[in-house]
């Protein structure tokens, strides 16, 4: 049953609907005054239920879970087949596009992330909204120009919000920042990697750490540091891309030895 509604949401909502919408021309038919007001005001109340009941499933049967996989197993899958199942029924839902793109790209299939992007980036409330928006940006490379207008947008937004969500929107950033300093490979960058990897909280965070520093290392040289942090990439990295990444680099590094 939970499954058959996650897949037909839409559905749900009309069978939750229709009998009520009957029951009130059937009443309306009969009777006027303070009475009808009565009905009305229990319709328009059934509705709401009806609706914030299904979006509330969603987000917690099937949200959560599919989250959770994602940030402590390192497996965007569920979150990418909740996406879609979602998407199937509602294509203009922006939440559900964005993470999308955000699932695939973590698969490493970079080409429908950005294809996804695009289609999010159709819709102006993305422009908007500051939370969506950090995820959005980082599906797409650094030449593609929807992501300087995306930047752009990100920067203008942030100025109206709290200190606090303006923190955490700038550790995105920062985030985002980190892969084209580690091809750098500068000596003062290696303080910032370690103070990543000490601030990452679930799992995935702290594989994309660990794969940074993963990165940083080999190109300065030291094999055995790089060994270590790849090592956990690939010991906790589940279905993530950067997990068969980090299984090359360590395969090149042992021919080296």
């Amino acid at each position: 049953m939970n499954r058959w509604i996650l897949t037909h949401a839409r559905l749900a909502f009309w069978l939750w609907t229709v009998p009520s919408l009957a029951l009130l021309v059937w009443y309306a038919a009969r009777n006027e005054g303070e009475g009808l007001m009565t009905a009305y005001a229990l319709f328009a109340l059934w509705e709401a239920a009806g609706f914030w009941g299904i979006n509330g499933f969603l987000c917690g049967w099937a949200r959560r879970p599919a989250f959770r996989a994602m940030d402590e197993y390192c497996d965007p899958e569920p979150l990418l087949e909740l996406c879609r199942m979602v998407l199937k029924q509602n294509p203009k839902s922006l939440f559900y596009r964005v993470f999308e793109g955000y699932a695939l790209a973590l698969l490493g299939r970079r080409r429908e992330a950005e294809d996804s992007a695009h289609m999010a980036a159709e819709q102006p409330r993305l422009w908007k909204n500051p939370p969506l928006l950090a995820v959005w940006l980082t599906q797409l490379p650094p030449e593609d120009p929807e992501r300087e207008r995306g930047e752009l947008a990100m920067e203008r937004l942030v100025r109206r919000l709290s200190p606090q969500k303006r923190a955490v929107l700038a550790r995105a950033g920062t985030m985002r920042d980190r892969a084209a300093q580690i091809q750098e490979a500068r000596p003062e960058l290696e303080p910032l990697l370690l103070a990543d990897l000490e601030q990452a909280g679930c799992t995935r965070e702290q594989v994309a750490a660990h794969m940074a520093l993963g990165i940083y290392y080999q190109r300065r040289g030291l094999e055995n540091k790089a060994q270590e942090h790849l090592s956990f990439v690939v010991a906790r990295g589940g279905r993530l891309a950067v997990r068969t990444e980090a299984e090359r680099m360590l395969c090149r590094l042992s021919g080296k030895g």
